[in-house]
């Protein structure tokens, strides 16, 4: 029932702007001010405040979340929005509605204690002196919406794009890396990695990206020792064990070793099980 009158009355706003041109052309607008708050983290770094318009769906403003939680998005025209705090995948943390009007009043949103966390996972000292700006933000969430669509190289746009407004984006980095492997283009993957990498730091993501690249590049030796330092902070994760494995049966000498890696694989990675399967017939 909320959502019908929501709906109507954009609707009836939408309506009476196409009657009087002039008030469309010259909106009112507000600053909107946010305070994100969550009850075990005194230093936040990672999110995105979002305010989608809901007459003009598509009309979409941004900003990043300051690690102190205390947010601002100016020139925000009068009307019905939908709050979101986001992480820098655009995975939806929190959301409320909000009416933009004169003398705004401050808005509080209290992140859930279990929800997901940041994007960003552990920050260098360089991302905190260098927060992405809010069009970089923008152009790195709208990237990862074509991606999620399969729309690769427009994905690759807009990250180039981010990280041309801030260069010191890691993530933007790593997820233009991403949509670069799906392209086929290996080399231009392992600057982006690289980047990301220097940026901030060893992380398993980056690390299993790498090794990935270096197989795909037929720099085995190199993708080896990339999977071995992404397990080396995440020990348990599938994806490096599966590609250390994959690596190591290359070598006659490591078969054994090759074929542990592959089981601490298999059972969340198919390409594991097969790999075993094919193993055992042949053997």
């Amino acid at each position: 029932m909320f959502t019908f009158g929501l709906r109507l009355r954009a609707a009836i706003v939408f309506y009476a702007l196409a009657l009087n041109p002039a008030a469309a052309q010259e909106p009112k607008t507000a600053e909107v001010k946010g305070n994100v708050v969550h009850e075990n983290e005194l230093i936040l770094h990672g999110y995105v405040a979002e305010l989608e318009d809901l007459v003009h769906h598509g009309r979409t403003l941004y900003t990043d979340v300051p690690p102190d939680g205390l947010f601002l998005i100016r020139e925000v025209p009068y009307g019905d929005y939908v709050l979101r705090i986001t992480n820098y995948y655009g995975t939806t943390i929190a959301e409320q509605f909000v009416t933009v009007r004169e003398h705004q009043t401050p808005v509080d949103v209290r992140l859930p204690s279990d929800g997901p966390r940041p994007a960003s996972g552990n920050v260098s000292l360089r991302e905190l002196r260098n927060p992405p700006a809010a069009k970089a933000v923008g152009a790195a969430m709208a990237g990862q919406r074509f991606a999620q669509s399969g729309q690769y190289e427009r994905a690759a746009q807009e990250l180039r794009k981010a990280v041309r407004i801030s260069p010191e984006y890691a993530l933007a980095h790593s997820n233009l890396a991403v949509q670069y492997i799906r392209l086929g283009q290996y080399e231009q993957a392992s600057g982006e990695i690289d980047q990301a990498l220097a940026i901030s730091g060893p992380n398993p993501s980056d690390l299993c990206n790498q090794a990935f690249v270096r197989i795909a590049l037929q720099h085995y030796d190199e993708a080896a020792v990339s999977a071995r330092e992404a397990l080396a902070i995440d020990p348990g994760l599938a994806a490096a064990h599966y590609l250390l494995g994959t690596v190591l049966l290359l070598r006659p000498e490591a078969r054994a070793e090759a074929i542990a890696h592959l089981e601490r694989a298999a059972p969340a990675m198919e390409g594991a099980r097969a790999a075993l399967a094919r193993m055992r017939v042949g053997h």
